[in-house]
């Protein structure tokens, strides 16, 4: 699916052929339909609402954060509650890892203590998200692994929004490859490969583009119900997070060597969750880059480059404050081989975009 919100029957964006007679614009539509502003103001409630909080509780919003509890979803998945042993028809496990294969619309959801939970899809909750300490609920980028460079992220969910490929290693002789770049990106820069001390370089990490002022839009519809900017035949983009890092350069002189690949960057993730109690972690970090393979001799042999972290989106009632700790940081560089070839870089950090009160 392409949209992230279950707006309770309202198509969202809310377009102008959806208000019915007389809508010439999106906010028209919106009047037509009893759609109120997002977030709610005082003027939304009605007959006697002289204050937000009545506003809320006559339109049935639940919570102090103003979003609607339809935002949130139906809830249809119930009580979920990753424990390392139970299974669900939406997510794979391995050990005490989950992977979620679709979106999960969940009344309460648990992560508990030394559990991950991957989720490259979107988590709504209904009620109560809970993180115990040291439990992690990720949409990371994908980490290197020796020469072969940290894959693509994001794409199985909304194929356009993602984090980009880093380069590989290399065993010839040369400049390290670059990661990929990426238009229209929120999310960090990858990092520098392993730069040997001569004419071979470490590979750059990808380049990031930022959408311009008027096309500052998301495709999904989020852009709508947070900002209500979002207009009939106004240009819409698919926004995408950070890119991969640089893959090690390598100088042979004499000997023979393997460089290492460098980290994925973290793609466009989103968590919807009215309640949120974390004791543990959410991350949207990058992926790390790998440590160089071999060098032998007077051989210089990089690492690869850390991915650059994601665009992390929140929307819950619950102040950032209190939400705990959220991470949105670069994959760490790898270490190189070799007098003189300086370790690969970190990945830059991405952005993480709060909606709540």
């Amino acid at each position: 699916m392409n949209g992230f919100f279950d707006s309770g029957g309202v198509t969202t964006p809310v377009s102008i052929s959806d208000g019915g007679t007389g809508a010439t614009s999106a906010s028209g539509a919106r009047t037509a339909l009893n759609v109120p502003s997002i977030p709610v103001s005082v003027a939304n409630g009605g007959t006697g609402a002289t204050n937000a909080t009545t506003a809320r509780s006559n339109l049935g919003i639940t919570g102090t954060g103003g979003w609607p509890s339809g935002v949130f979803g139906a809830g249809t998945d119930g009580t979920v509650d990753f424990d390392g042993t139970n299974t669900f028809a939406f997510a794979t496990k391995s050990g005490s890892i989950y992977t979620l294969s679709r979106s999960v619309w969940a009344q309460n959801v648990t992560v508990r203590a030394g559990v991950t939970v991957n989720k490259p899809w979107t988590l709504y909750v209904r009620g109560t998200l809970t993180i115990e300490a040291t439990g992690v609920l990720a949409d990371n980028g994908n980490n290197a692994s020796g020469s072969a460079a940290g894959g693509q992220s994001g794409a199985t969910r909304i194929p356009e929004s993602v984090g980009s490929l880093a380069g590989a290693g290399r065993v010839a002789a040369g400049t390290g490859t670059g990661g990929t770049n990426l238009t229209n990106a929120y999310g960090g820069v990858g990092g520098l490969g392993g730069d040997p001390n001569t004419v071979q370089n470490g590979g750059p990490g990808g380049t990031v583009t930022a959408p311009g002022t008027a096309a500052n839009r998301i495709r999904d519809g989020f852009s709508y119900l947070v900002t209500n900017t979002l207009q009939s035949g106004a240009t819409q983009v698919v926004a995408n997070g950070g890119t991969g890092g640089g893959g090690g350069g390598l100088f042979l002189g004499t000997g023979t060597g393997t460089t290492g690949g460098g980290g994925g960057g973290a793609p466009i993730s989103m968590l919807v969750a009215a309640t949120i109690a974390n004791s543990g972690k959410i991350t949207n970090n990058g992926g790390n880059g790998a440590n160089a393979v071999s060098a032998t001799n007077d051989a210089q042999s990089g690492g690869g480059g850390g991915g650059g972290g994601g665009y992390l989106i929140i929307v819950s009632n619950t102040p950032q404050a209190s939400a705990g700790t959220i991470e949105v940081l670069g994959g760490t560089g790898g270490t190189s081989l070799g007098v003189g070839c300086a370790d690969a870089l970190a990945g830059g950090a991405g952005t993480l975009d709060y909606r709540g009160p």
